[in-house]
């Protein structure tokens, strides 16, 4: 700002200098300050929008193991009755050698340890807490 100064008086403001007046200043603080709380605005809604997403995908993900869980579980409950039915079959009828049932036996209850382990693992992930981190943070829900 160009100032003259006069003798024995305080510097004065020049007419032509580039003075800017206090409600000019004031103005172009304001519009600064919209503009900033916009821009917070809508990180903000991006930000909910990307959790919004995040809890859909989640909740798909989870629906999807749940299905897969008990459609596993009814495997097991059917390699399970198959298991019965090859013990029945060694009461039922005498002249079945017992190494191939005993072998059978085996396999079908191998099957269905392995199949209720499966169902099992997916159905505890189908319930398992996932929460949404920004940061290194969780987010609550």
């Amino acid at each position: 700002m160009a100032v003259v100064e006069l003798a024995g008086s305080a510097p004065k403001a020049r007419k032509d200098a580039n003075f800017e007046s206090k409600s000019a200043r004031k103005r172009r603080r304001k519009g600064l300050v919209r503009g900033a709380v916009a821009n917070a605005v809508n990180e903000a809604k991006l930000n909910r929008q990307a959790k919004i997403e995040f809890y859909r995908k989640v909740r798909l993900m989870k629906e999807r193991r749940r299905r897969i869980a008990h459609e596993l579980a009814l495997v097991a409950t059917l390699v399970g009755g198959m298991e019965r039915e090859v013990v029945q079959v060694g009461d039922r009828i005498k002249g079945v050698d017992g190494s191939y049932l005993g072998e059978a036996f085996g396999k079908t209850k191998e099957a269905r340890a392995s199949v209720s382990a499966y169902a099992e693992d997916w159905y505890s992930f189908s319930r398992a807490r996932i929460f949404y981190y920004k940061n290194g943070k969780a987010v609550p829900a």
